[in-house]
């Protein structure tokens, strides 16, 4: 994903279904940085550790839980 991001300058489509069946679309462009923390852990501790940094979003997938039976 990072990698599409980069590529699209950190825009995106966004589409939505109104009840009436139109289907409006906007161009999003709110990702300014993207950064992954397999690849570089320190860089994402820094930047969300940062004062200036206001808003963190992350996603953790199921092979991101560290679950023991």
């Amino acid at each position: 994903m990072r990698d599409v991001m980069a590529a699209q300058d950190g825009l995106y489509t966004l589409v939505v279904a109104h009840p009436d069946g139109y289907l409006g679309a906007q161009v999003i462009g709110s990702i300014t940085e993207y950064l992954l923390a397999p690849d570089d852990p320190e860089a994402v501790v820094a930047k969300m550790a940062d004062p200036a940094t206001r808003i963190v979003s992350l996603t953790v997938t199921e092979g991101g839980y560290n679950v023991s039976r």
